[in-house]
């Protein structure tokens, strides 16, 4: 994602204040036995980091409650956060790729890991328009042409995400390793019962199909045997009459209950489907935030949004 040239500006300038010696202190000294200074780019990563990570980690998120990571922009506020950072934990994959010109700008020898870069991640990726449907617009995930929208396949969270974090942490951490494995193995323990009660709840689903105001959620439909058949715009151009004619018709044709918008993105084109075929706005959420009621934790998120899609896809509506 492009910054914009005022985003630019402000980074250019810290970049400069940095080299000066005059803005920031040096990040934390790993393994001395104090907490773990970790940055990430958005909420969940930073409670998985501590989840994972227990007493030994403090972690925080960069992009806050309620906006987007494709279009937030990051000025010193954020640069300052990531400078004193032993780990940085990003996406990657075009979702928050705006944090290397901050980690760029720091230089301060901090650990960074990028998740959709893992072997055991890159491998499973899927591709931006895989799963939407053929006439919806494209939604700005950036050049890199896969869907980054990892974190909401509780699976790749188990299997991949949470034991790289765990590896990072231990080599920065090698006097906490022992707690920090514990630490994963009941995390595991968490999410396999997260996956076991999403399985059951989907076994019970009359429909399959749904629409989504914002393609972020082919990971969790392909674990669970869901299908996402049409995508609305979501980067700010403005969709032809004969898209919203074809979207509708699918709609139409296959009963839709529902269509899910995001708290992060304006659900305008959610509300004018919904309308024309008689069906539900549902709101998803992706991020989640520290501070919102059944959305504070990668956990709760989770089941959050399996609520909404109960509420869409089940018999009983």
């Amino acid at each position: 994602m492009r910054a914009t040239a005022a985003a630019t500006l402000i980074l250019g300038a810290a970049l400069l204040l940095i080299c000066g010696g005059c803005l920031f202190e040096p990040p934390a000294e790993p393994g001395g036995g104090d907490t773990i200074t970790v940055v990430t780019t958005l909420y969940p990563l930073a409670d998985i980091v501590e989840q994972v990570g227990g007493e030994a980690v403090e972690a925080a998120s960069l992009v806050p409650a309620g906006s987007s990571p494709h279009t937030f922009e990051p000025g010193t506020g954020e640069l300052k956060q990531v400078a004193r950072a032993s780990l940085f934990v990003y996406v990657g994959a075009g979702l928050d790729d705006w944090v290397l010109k901050l980690a760029e700008a720091a230089d301060t020898g901090t650990m960074k890991l990028n998740l959709t870069a893992l072997p055991e991640i890159s491998s499973r990726l899927l591709s931006s328009r895989e799963g939407s449907h053929e006439s919806a617009p494209e939604h700005g995930h950036g050049s890199s042409g896969v869907d980054p929208h990892i974190w909401l396949d509780p699976i790749l969270v188990r299997d991949c995400i949470a034991p790289a974090v765990a590896q990072a942490l231990q080599k920065l951490a090698p006097e906490a390793a022992e707690a920090i494995k514990d630490n994963l193995a009941r995390f595991q323990e968490e999410l396999t019962l997260l996956d076991r009660e999403i399985k059951e709840a989907v076994a019970g689903f009359s429909r399959k199909d749904f629409i989504t105001v914002h393609s972020a959620w082919q990971y969790f439909a392909r674990r669970y045997g869901l299908n996402e058949i049409a995508v609305m715009a979501s980067s700010g151009e403005e969709p032809s009459a004969g898209w919203m004619i074809e979207v509708v018709n699918q709609a139409r044709e296959r009963q839709i209950k529902a269509v899910f918008v995001e708290p992060q993105l304006s659900p305008a084109l959610a509300e004018s489907i919904a309308r024309e075929v008689g069906a539900r706005v549902l709101p998803l959420d992706p991020l989640g935030g520290k501070e919102l009621e059944e959305r504070d934790g990668y956990l709760p998120l989770m089941r959050f949004n399996l609520r909404q899609f109960e509420a869409a896809l089940s018999e009983r509506n």
